[in-house]
């Protein structure tokens, strides 16, 4: 991974089960909706196009799958506001028991940082991912290790969880 020009938000967990646990669970819906998302349109696949829910908060995003290495590597655009944003997870087998995941999302900026008239708007919105990531991961490796569906996603903002979601 190159050093970008600009800030970009950054997140990373170790997670003791195998990579391949690891990565089928950032892959298949049927996983991903018990630390993450609550619904996806399909299967994180190269080229496709998914429709990912957050239930609790009556929300979906539109997700454009770029790129996907089994085991290693995907690569997704998706809109934060009038941004389009691009993550990036990568997938390293620690031991054969252990696996570092890192995530990396940018294009908050095309421009300087220090140029640009909405500069607050989108330093709050990187620390809101920067967290948001890390629930995500957190999540995930309470799930991959333990079993426990610890609901961060959800409970961090319970004032905007929809009543008939819960």
């Amino acid at each position: 991974m190159k050093n970008e020009p600009y800030p970009i938000v950054k997140a990373q967990m170790l997670i003791r089960v195998p990579v391949n646990e690891v990565f089928e669970a950032m892959t298949n819906p049927a996983i991903t909706s018990a630390f993450w998302f609550t619904k996806s349109s399909g299967r994180v696949e190269a080229n496709t196009t998914l429709v990912w829910e957050w239930g609790w908060f009556g929300v979906k995003d539109t997700v454009k799958i770029l790129d996907v290495t089994s085991g290693k590597h995907i690569s997704l655009q998706w809109n934060l506001g009038d941004l389009t944003t691009h993550v990036e997870m990568f997938f390293e087998e620690r031991s054969a028991n252990t696996t570092l995941i890192r995530v990396t999302e940018k294009n908050f900026w095309s421009d300087e940082p220090k140029d640009d008239p909405k500069l607050d708007e989108k330093i709050t919105l990187m620390l809101g991912q920067n967290g948001g990531w890390n629930l995500v991961l957190a999540n995930l490796k309470a799930w991959l290790e333990h079993g426990i569906q610890l609901n961060l996603i959800a409970d961090q903002n319970p004032d905007h969880v929809i009543q008939s979601a819960q």
